[in-house]
């Protein structure tokens, strides 16, 4: 079991490491924003499917506070962040050196 914590632990850096690649080269034709925009919508055409085959309702019940909430929530934390994330990837160039030099490369 423990094999198998670290293969997902190696998995995940290694997902992550492509997904930043790319990320920085959609960056170069796409704002942050529309970026932000895009992921979102492929993440809702995934997420619904995903969520029908489950059988999980949508909305579970709720108050209406809370769901005010969770949107609001969700709304300033993942797009502000997905923002704050884009817009500095889209100055550094992966594979330039380390990290201190990110901002410092002439391509």
């Amino acid at each position: 079991m423990q094999l198998f914590g670290i293969l997902c632990s190696i998995g995940a850096a290694l997902f992550w490491a492509m997904a930043v690649i790319m990320f920085k080269k959609s960056g170069d034709t796409l704002s942050p924003t529309a970026l932000n925009l895009f992921k979102g919508v492929v993440t809702l055409m995934l997420l619904l499917p995903t969520l029908w085959l489950a059988d999980v309702s949508l909305f579970p019940p709720h108050p209406a506070t809370h769901w005010l909430r969770f949107g609001l929530s969700g709304l300033l934390g993942i797009t502000l962040a997905d923002n704050f994330f884009s817009w500095p990837s889209n100055a550094w160039v992966p594979g330039c050196g380390p990290w201190w030099t990110a901002f410092t490369c002439p391509w």
